[in-house]
C-alpha cells in the first residue's frame, strides 16, 4: 500500500508532542507535560514547530486542522485556553476557555470540551465536563450538552460524536449540530474521529494501559477492533483519518519511557507505517487536514 494521498492535492497532519516539564516537578494535581504543536505532511517531511508551552503552562495539545488548511486550533491543558495559530506559525491568539477543540466543516465555528459545575442533590456539586460551540471570531458562545467531552463533527456538518453524553457517561454518543441527543453508539468509547466519507468512526476504548483503536459504523454497526498496538495510558489521544479515507493516524505507546511515534493504520490494522520525522514521547494528539471537506454557502 503506498502513502496517503488526497488525490495529489498535498495533506498536512498536525501533531501534538509532550515531554514531561520539570518546573511542575511536585505539583499537587500531578505531573504537566510541557507541548509543542507541529505542523509535517502525510508523508512524513515539511516538519515545522509552531508554538509550543511557556513554563508555567501545563501542556498544549489536541490540534485540529481548520478545512482550509490554514489555521489550528489547540489547547493548552485540559483546563486552560484554545488558541488558534496561523499555519505559517503566525497570528496566534486566544479564542475561548476550553480543550479538544474540533473545526466545522465550513470552517466558521469551533466545537470544543470545556469544564462545568453540575449541581446535585443535598447541595452538592459535581465537576464535570460538557460542549460548546464558539464562532471562529471568538464569539457566539453556545453550550450544547450538559456532558460530553472530545467532539468531532461529521463531514456534512449535521452531526457531533462525543465521548460521553448524559445517557452514557463513557460512551460514544451522537448529538446533532443543535445539541440534540441522538444515540449511543458504544457505551465505551473515547476521542471520536469521523472517516471523510461520514460512514464510519473511529475511537479508542479498552483497559487502562491497553487502550486500542476501534472502528464502528455510523449507524452503530459492525464495531471492531484494529489489531493495532497502541496500548495508551488513558482514552484522550486524538486518533485522524487520513484524506482518502484509507490509514488511521496515531501516536503508538503514550507510555513513560516510550518514544511515542506517529504511526498509520490501514483500516484492517495489518499494514502500519510510521512517520520517522518525529517523536511525541509522553503525549498523544494528531489530526489530519481534512481536504476532502469544503465551504457550504
Amino acid at each position: 500500500m503506498g502513502l496517503p494521498g488526497s488525490g495529489g492535492v498535498p495533506s498536512m497532519l498536525a501533531v501534538a508532542r509532550w515531554g514531561l516539564n520539570p518546573t511542575t516537578a511536585g505539583n499537587p494535581l500531578g505531573d504537566c507535560f510541557r507541548g509543542t504543536i507541529y505542523t509535517v505532511r502525510g508523508d512524513g517531511t515539511g516538519l515545522r514547530k509552531l508554538a509550543s508551552d511557556s513554563t508555567n503552562m501545563c501542556g498544549v495539545g489536541w490540534p485540529s486542522v481548520s478545512p482550509d488548511g490554514r489555521t489550528i486550533a489547540f489547547a493548552t491543558g485540559a483546563d486552560g485556553d484554545i488558541y488558534l495559530i496561523g499555519s505559517d506559525g503566525r497570528n496566534k491568539r486566544r479564542l475561548v476557555t476550553g480543550s479538544y477543540p474540533t473545526w466545522s466543516p465550513d470552517g466558521r465555528r469551533i466545537a470544543y470540551s470545556a469544564a462545568v459545575a453540575v449541581p446535585l442533590a443535598e447541595g452538592k456539586v459535581y465537576g464535570g465536563y460538557a460542549l460548546f460551540v464558539v464562532g471562529a471570531d471568538g464569539r457566539r458562545v453556545r453550550r450544547l450538552s450538559r456532558h460530553g467531552i472530545a467532539p468531532d463533527w461529521s463531514p456534512d456538518g449535521k452531526t457531533i460524536a462525543s465521548w460521553g453524553c448524559q445517557a452514557a457517561p463513557q460512551g460514544l454518543c451522537l448529538l446533532n449540530a443543535g445539541g440534540i441527543y441522538q444515540r449511543v453508539l458504544s457505551r465505551h468509547g473515547g476521542t471520536p474521529s469521523w472517516s471523510p466519507d461520514g460512514k464510519k468512526i473511529a475511537y479508542l476504548s479498552g483497559p487502562q494501559y491497553g487502550v486500542g483503536i476501534h472502528v464502528i459504523n455510523a449507524d452503530g454497526s459492525k464495531p471492531r477492533l484494529l489489531p493495532t498496538p497502541v496500548f495508551y495510558k488513558n482514552w484522550d489521544c486524538k486518533l485522524a483519518w487520513s484524506p482518502d479515507g484509507k490509514w488511521i493516524a496515531y501516536t503508538s505507546g503514550g507510555m513513560a519511557g516510550d518514544s511515542g511515534e506517529i504511526s498509520l493504520s490501514s483500516l484492517d490494522g495489518h499494514h502500519i507505517k510510521k512517520l520517522p520525522t518525529i517523536a511525541a514521547q509522553n503525549g498523544c494528539g494528531v489530526n489530519w487536514q481534512t481536504t476532502r471537506r469544503t465551504i457550504h454557502g
